[in-house]
């Protein structure tokens, strides 16, 4: 909902619109998930028909302080692109079936705020 009233707030009402519809998709990252919004599946991180995902980062605080607006393509390739970096063999020596990933605060700095690219 902080994510919705955000958009609106922001002059963007369409992306609010598109939040109910389900082609943007809003994750939180609290005050449990300090490495980052947690992804189950780095191959498949969202459902189909995702376009954009809003990362609502609350980890300080409890509430949402900052919002990441970011085209789903582009998560997805952060994420492939944190998974080659953390295991050039394209094997985790550890668990080699886990597909759990992270994306960073530092990794989506860029997409703070942008309302816009969302429309």
């Amino acid at each position: 909902m902080a994510a919705l009233q955000q958009a609106y707030d922001a002059g963007h009402p369409e992306v609010a619109l598109r939040i109910l519809g389900g082609s943007v998709r809003v994750y939180t990252r609290s005050p449990k998930s300090k490495p980052g919004w947690q992804v189950a599946d780095y191959r498949n991180p969202y459902p189909e028909g995702t376009e954009f995902v809003v990362l609502v980062d609350s980890y300080r605080t409890g509430r949402p302080e900052g919002f990441y607006v970011v085209p789903v393509a582009d998560v997805e390739q952060i994420l492939a692109d944190h998974f080659r970096a953390s295991f050039p063999s394209g094997v985790r020596p550890v668990s080699p079936e886990s597909t759990h990933s992270v994306v960073t605060v530092a990794s989506v700095s860029q997409y703070r705020d942008a309302w816009n690219a969302a429309e």
